[in-house]
Parts: C-alpha cells; sequence; structure tokens
C-alpha cells in the first residue's frame, strides 16, 4: 500500500518485497492518490504543511498496470525539488518522482511529470460537502465515490473513483487513462463498505 505520510514511508520497507517493471513509460493506466490533509495534520504543529487548512492534496499520480503489477524505481539520474509542486506535501515529493514520477514516460523529468500531475488534479472537481467543510463529514466509502463521480459529470463512471483507508488516514483514488480522462479503476476500496469514513473540518 502507497501512503502519505513520511514516517510510513519508511515502514514500506520492512514489508515482503514485490517484483514491478522498472521500464518508463509501459504501463496501462495512472491512479491519482488524493489525501485528506486533515487527517494526517491531526495533532501536530501548524508548520508549513499543516497550517493552510487544506482539504485533499495531491498525494501521487501513479504508473498502473491491468494486472495489478505497477512500474516503479525506473531508473534516473534526476531528482525532484520539494517545492516543485505545490499541490503535494513538500516532504514527499523527491520519493513520488523517483519512485514513481520516472516512470511515466522515457526521458521525461520532474517538472514534466509534475505539471502533468498538477494539471490532473486541478481538472478534478471536488464534491461541495467536501469543500472546505467547516465541521466533521462522515460518508461510507460507496457514498464518496458517488459524490465524486457525479460532482465530475461521470454519471455510472463511478467505478473511476475509489477509497483507501491507512489507518484513520482517508485517501480518494481516481483511475485516468493516459490522456487525463476517467477510466474505470481496477483497484478495489479497503475501506470498510458500511463503516462511515470521517473528513475532519478544513478550519
Amino acid at each position: 500500500m502507497r501512503r502519505l505520510a513520511v514516517v510510513l514511508l519508511a515502514g514500506t520497507a520492512m514489508m515482503p518485497a514485490q517484483k514491478h517493471p522498472t521500464k518508463a513509460g509501459v504501463f496501462d493506466y495512472y491512479v491519482m492518490s488524493l489525501s485528506w490533509a486533515p487527517d494526517f495534520c491531526q495533532g501536530k504543529a501548524p508548520d508549513d504543511e499543516c497550517g493552510q487548512h487544506r482539504g485533499f492534496v495531491l498525494h501521487g499520480l501513479w504508473p498502473e498496470n491491468f494486472d495489478g503489477t505497477f512500474p516503479e524505481n525506473c531508473p534516473t539520474k534526476l531528482t525532484a525539488s520539494p517545492s516543485l509542486i505545490p499541490e503535494m506535501p513538500a516532504a514527499i515529493v523527491p520519493h513520488e518522482w523517483q519512485t514513481h514520477g520516472a516512470c511515466d514516460v522515457a526521458g521525461g523529468t520532474p517538472a514534466m511529470f509534475f505539471r502533468k500531475a498538477a494539471a490532473d488534479f486541478h481538472h478534478i472537481k471536488i464534491p461541495a460537502q467536501l469543500q472546505q467543510p467547516a465541521a466533521t463529514v462522515s460518508l461510507k466509502p460507496a457514498d464518496v465515490a458517488t459524490a465524486f463521480a457525479t460532482a465530475n459529470g461521470a454519471g455510472s463512471a463511478a467505478t473511476s473513483f475509489t477509497t483507501a483507508c491507512a489507518g484513520k488516514e482517508v485517501d480518494v483514488r481516481i483511475c485516468l487513462d493516459k490522456n487525463g480522462l476517467l477510466t474505470r479503476c481496477r483497484i478495489k476500496s479497503d475501506c470498510a463498505a458500511n463503516t462511515p469514513l470521517k473528513f475532519l473540518p478544513t478550519n
């Protein structure tokens, strides 16, 4: 499971190693992951990241394959500056480039990848009830997916949206084709279907 918190990134080294392709540009679609910042920031000092009272932030734009594998750690000598994309928490920018972004296109650069990621992020419309809520919003996973589908005019394409749960942190996963258009997700929610997800207020 790919996670937002930097402290959890280090913990992934303890997970069993999986073999994934490492050739840039060879994948089927993207998974864009949005993380609910108030969950991550709960109890943390209001520093540059957690003092902005943001709702969804960009966790990542991940190349993915239909068979459940995904390219990662494709060879690159380029590094990404943490300040390259304000839509993403600065601390995870270098990791997201090295692990996922370098696999986007052969010969790609951090600037190219994060420019695309930011454009895709801003193309997605956030449901009204999750735009800077002043009180906690509780929604079941299926209702989150439906709300995003409705907000984005997807109609029956609710299968383009799913959720991921990591403790108390909530991610919304959005599946996009290589042109940035909504496509059907091949990944399933790992959130308990009948347990409401709690989106803490942004204030």
